[in-house]
């Protein structure tokens, strides 16, 4: 494991205070190459009590697994049925888009863009979650798409609630010239509303750094 999980794991094993423990289960979750280990704690076995009955815990160990490809639909919604709150409801789509396949990643495209029966809550999730996984060439495609379909949710969504939205969806991981070109020529159109038109700027100012950042120091 590398050097992150090793320090994550010492943090944990040698924490007195809950919160400590907490810090360090989190770390090790984001940074664990130990599937065994996830699965474990993801039942609530070989966890602290305060951990093991801590349902927020649970939903950031299921969006690893998630993440990482490890578990799949009906895993997912086994734990959704567990937790009906909004809050589970929302961790649970979060899941469902993090997964990195190219069938994943079309279906909460589609669910993001598409659903109109999908609240504001719901499209936060998806649109927070989708970027954070999957290989570039499986995302290359929808940086485009982001352009093209998230300005037209002004027709459903309010201004407010499609700021947010759109500048969760926005494309920034995947920093490069292409991306900052299609940023660049979207700002040009006159049909982008104020909200998205204000994401598209504020996260096109982050993938500038970011590429300055790049070509600097590598």
């Amino acid at each position: 494991e590398g050097r992150v999980a090793v320090a994550a794991r010492r943090l944990y094993d040698g924490a007195a205070a809950p919160g400590h423990r907490l810090i360090g289960a989190r770390l090790l979750v984001q940074t664990c190459a130990d599937e065994a280990l996830l699965r474990t704690w993801l039942e609530g076995d070989d966890l602290p009590a305060e951990l093991a009955k801590d349902s927020d815990f649970r939903w950031f160990v299921v969006r690893a697994l998630a993440r990482r490809g490890w578990l799949g639909e009906e895993e997912i919604e086994t734990y959704r049925q567990r937790d009906e709150s909004l809050a589970g409801q929302q961790a649970a789509l979060a899941a469902l888009a993090l997964r990195p396949t190219a069938e994943a990643k079309a279906w909460a495209w589609a669910a993001l863009t598409q659903d109109r029966a999908r609240s504001n809550y719901e499209l936060n999730a998806l649109a927070g979650a989708f970027w954070t996984s999957g290989a570039p060439e499986v995302l290359a495609p929808y940086v485009e798409r982001y352009f093209t379909d998230i300005p037209p949710l002004a027709d459903r969504v309010g201004e407010d609630a499609l700021g947010t939205v759109a500048a969760l969806a926005y494309p920034l991981p995947m920093v490069s010239e292409q991306t900052l070109a299609a940023s660049r020529a979207a700002l040009a159109r006159r049909d982008l509303t104020p909200a998205v038109r204000r994401a598209i700027i504020d996260a096109q100012a982050k993938l500038s750094e970011a590429l300055a950042s790049r070509a600097t120091f590598g």
